[in-house]
């Protein structure tokens, strides 16, 4: 029974919401009398005379009403049951007393058939009621779960349609209309409290007597507005304490709660998008413009209540194509524009000569078209970036994240891309991406939200695999297991072969992954078994890469200690045998041993023995010697005579002559200067030149340096990376290049 009863009470509730709108819809539309004339609420003011009576005595556009026949307005304003006009039809006449140029005028008002302007400017607002209606009704049956949050959502759609409704008819005064606006704006105040505490996350647990206090001092006062207790202005201060309150807490919630932010600009972007438009509906009905003008402000009112709809409801979309996105983008931007073009008519019809009766139709929707062509993609681009958190653009997502991955060759960009990126677009809140070795084994890639201790072992992999490109429903809490977080299963194969497995998890609050769906986020996965593969076999060619300059150090080193120990030795030998060498024959070999101690050093700088500083002079010495001058190679670090382990040292001599030799070969440098400091722990060098520099917009790292054949430069960063040191290259086109080492002592080596 009561199942059934919470099954059948949101009908009744949206319902009977429904039946106040239609019955003050039905008074505004066909119990109200249509006078011929508009008259301005509160002042009494007639603002607009739709058509002249047939009557000798007329009205004039700034006569102020006194009475209508026997309802003096002193009486309207004290009684707000007492309507002005009262069982009036066409063919009536109402004696009318007006104040006119301080004078009071009797005006035997005859009332004719309302025109199409008329009856224009009475369907004026009613459609806004039952927007708000609409977007309670949504959230009534569409958001779960069914919190503190889901009812007082509900509860703020639908008592802001009552007092709309109730207040658009409020000047009829019929069926006690303008009480029931107070009093809803009244009920209104601790919901809004209530809600913008909890909204989008509560602020902390609220005291049950605050709040039941709060309510209950709202509904008392809403009472005594039914009795008439009180200034009849008293709701403009319920309507200011509901609005400022509301500010105010959202406010605190983006102060104290950063990460609530994107929800919160989302929501400021529409309030600020109402706002305009509202503006110009003010200065309209302040210039007394016509109801042709307030169209397209109030066109721009459907922005709030579908921000509040959509703030809740998006973490519960499931369907990868953005629709709600794109929905909720058409109505930010329509309504900024059809704000934007209100006032803007406003201000035009009030500098011209321009007459709002016979409109300039085309212009209007030339320009707006125009408009729309050229600004909402960019739009579009901004509220999915900075609102809605999307890093990627949902509509091409695929397309971007190929072309991200095929230049990602290590597991860091790609967990960095899928983390960051693609996973916060899809809304992802829980995933893991597992590499199966060619042994069977599992090695963890990627855990968003996930602990160790739930990613799966080389065995549970056949039995997850079994149920792959199926969503999994949400087990029973008694029935949860290791795994009960996996809700999709996707498989990571090239070729026919197992590479991979990725599981999804956690998606907001309904963790559903759509059927229609899944074929899309496998086509990712078959994109990021690619993308381990090409991970696999660049880091085997590292491998092979780190093992060729090793094997060609120790290659360097025995062809040195063979130059030094054999070579040199044999020719020291045959110029002692030589009794009394010629001149020639002693320049030639003076020649000969200077040029082999040269190779030697090039192959094993002899003055590394000895400690990289040394060695480093050594080098600007030799390039300066050999250039002619035509080079300046300045070394500007402070002496040292701290060492390094071996291998440390020739590395970084290694990265510094590798270095220079670029600056002279490629960048045709006048200037190479070698600064820095040599500590005992670590070691800081730059190397900079005056040369032509080229773009370091372009990867500068091993595997880019590596697909882009720049061999020299890919040398440098992978013996940086043998011995754990940092390598950073800066240069720009006709600004030179610097090029900055550092190392640390047990930095990773």
């Amino acid at each position: 029974m009561r199942h059934k009863f919470d099954r059948t009470l949101p009908f009744v509730i949206s319902a009977i919401v429904l039946a106040i709108l239609g019955i003050y819809t039905y008074t505004k539309l066909w119990v109200a009398p249509y006078m011929g004339f508009h008259l301005r609420l509160p002042a009494g003011e007639i603002s607009l005379i739709y058509a002249q009576s047939p009557a000798g005595s007329t009205l004039q556009e700034g006569d102020r009403l006194l009475q209508a026949g026997s309802v003096t307005w002193e009486a309207y304003e004290e009684d707000l049951r007492q309507p002005l006009f009262e069982r009036v039809r066409p063919g009536d006449q109402v004696t009318l007393r007006v104040l006119r140029n301080n004078q009071e005028v009797i005006v035997p008002w005859i009332v004719t058939e309302p025109t199409f302007r008329e009856i224009i400017d009475h369907l004026d607002m009613l459609w806004l009621p039952y927007l708000f209606w609409a977007v309670g009704t949504a959230v009534l049956f569409l958001i779960r779960p069914r919190d503190t949050l889901w009812r007082l959502l509900v509860a703020f759609n639908y008592l802001t349609a009552v007092w709309l409704i109730a207040g658009i008819a409020s000047g009829t005064a019929l069926w006690h209309s303008a009480i029931v606006m107070r009093m809803a704006i009244w009920l209104c105040w601790p919901v809004y409290w209530h809600l913008h505490w909890h909204f989008p996350k509560a602020l902390g647990r609220l005291s049950a007597y605050l709040v039941w206090g709060l309510y209950v001092i709202a509904g008392l006062i809403a009472v005594s507005e039914w009795f008439q207790v009180g200034p009849s202005s008293l709701y403009a201060l319920g309507f200011a304490l509901a609005l400022l309150g509301s500010v105010i807490l959202l406010i605190v919630h983006a102060v104290r709660l950063p990460e609530q932010r994107r929800d919160l600009s989302l929501l400021a972007l529409a309030v600020g998008i109402v706002v305009v438009p509202l503006l110009g509906l003010g200065a309209s009905d302040l210039f007394g413009e016509s109801a042709w003008y307030r169209v397209g402000a109030l066109l721009a009112l459907p922005g709030l209540p579908f921000a509040y709809f959509y703030a809740i409801y998006r973490r519960q979309r499931g369907d990868l194509e953005p629709r709600a996105n794109r929905v909720i983008t058409l109505i930010l931007f329509g309504s900024l524009l059809l704000g934007l073009a209100a006032i803007s008519t406003l201000i035009i019809s009030r500098s011209v000569d321009y007459s709002p009766a016979q409109p300039d139709v085309v212009t209007p929707i030339f320009v707006t078209g125009l408009i729309t062509a050229i600004a909402f993609p960019w739009f579009q681009k901004w509220v999915e970036r900075r609102l809605l958190g999307m890093p990627l653009p949902p509509a091409r997502l695929l397309e971007r994240y190929s072309t991200r991955i095929i230049t990602s060759l290590s597991d860091e960009r790609l967990v960095e891309i899928i983390r960051d990126e693609v996973l916060p677009t899809l809304l992802i809140h829980q995933a893991a991406l597992l590499r199966v070795n060619g042994d069977g084994r599992v090695i963890p890639i990627l855990s968003a939200g996930v602990t160790g201790d739930q990613l799966p072992e080389a065995a549970d992999l056949p039995e997850l695999l079994a149920n792959s490109g199926f969503h999994r429903a949400v087990q029973p809490e008694s029935d949860q297991g290791k795994y009960s977080w996996v809700r999709l299963v996707l498989p990571l194969q090239v070729e026919g072969k197992d590479v991979g497995v990725c599981l999804f998890g956690k998606r907001d609050v309904d963790d559903v992954y759509a059927p229609t769906e899944i074929p899309t986020l496998q086509a990712f996965m078959d994109q990021t078994a690619l993308a381990l593969v090409n991970i696999e076999q660049a880091g085997q060619l590292r491998s092979l890469y780190q093992a060729d300059i090793e094997r060609q150090e120790a290659q360097r080193t025995r062809l040195a200690r063979e130059l030094h120990d054999d070579v040199l030795h044999q020719m020291s030998l045959l110029s002692l045998s030589i009794e009394e060498p010629s001149k020639q024959f002693q320049e030639a070999y003076e020649s000969a041993t200077t040029s082999i101690r040269e190779i030697i050093s090039g192959l094993r700088p002899t003055m590394l023995n000895f400690g990289l500083y040394g060695a480093l002079k050594e080098l600007a010495e030799a390039a300066d010697s050999q250039l002619g001058g035509d080079v300046n190679v300045i070394v500007e670090l402070p002496a040292s005579d701290f060492r390094y382990p071996p291998d440390i040292e020739l590395h970084l001599y290694r990265i510094v002559q590798q270095a220079c030799q670029n600056a002279l070969k490629h960048a045709f440098a006048s200037k190479i200067c070698i600064s820095g400091v040599l500590d005992v722990d670590c070691a800081n060098i730059t190397i900079a030149d005056d040369g032509k520099g080229f773009d370091a917009g372009e990867r500068l790292d091993f595997n880019g340096l590596l697909a882009g054949k720049h061999y020299g430069l890919a040398g440098m960063f992978e013996r940086a990376a043998l011995i754990g040191a940092r390598l950073q290259i800066d240069s720009s086109p006709q600004m030179g290049t610097r090029i900055s080492v550092n190392w640390r002592q047990g930095q990773g080596h």
